[in-house]
């Protein structure tokens, strides 16, 4: 990098993890409303004050479900596993179960 700097620039969550990309879609549909008040343009969640506030823990507790979360919550994360592992069969360590496992089925 220090003899061949980038050229460009990364677009936006391109280069998120799997969990990432499910923790990311879970905060703007769970909150869509305020994302639409904030004129709808792709923000930071910390910038129009959207919890939830990771605090001292890890995307990973949200989105495997180890954290303390209302029925709702649980449920949409439940279907955004199985929506990226529908999308993505080939990532994980079992081929065609996807990342969180799931084979797309919820």
């Amino acid at each position: 990098l220090l003899e061949h700097p980038l050229e460009g620039t990364t677009p936006i969550s391109s280069n998120l993890s799997p969990v990432g990309k499910v923790f990311k879609a879970y905060c703007h549909l769970r909150h869509r409303e305020q994302i639409a008040q904030a004129g709808g343009q792709l923000v930071p969640l910390r910038e129009i004050g959207i919890p939830p506030y990771l605090g001292n823990h890890f995307p990973e507790e949200y989105v495997y479900g180890q954290s303390m979360q209302p029925q709702l919550t649980a449920c949409l994360l439940k279907l955004l596993r199985a929506s990226f592992d529908k999308r993505h069969p080939n990532l994980g360590i079992k081929k065609g179960l996807g990342w969180f496992g799931t084979s797309g089925e919820h």
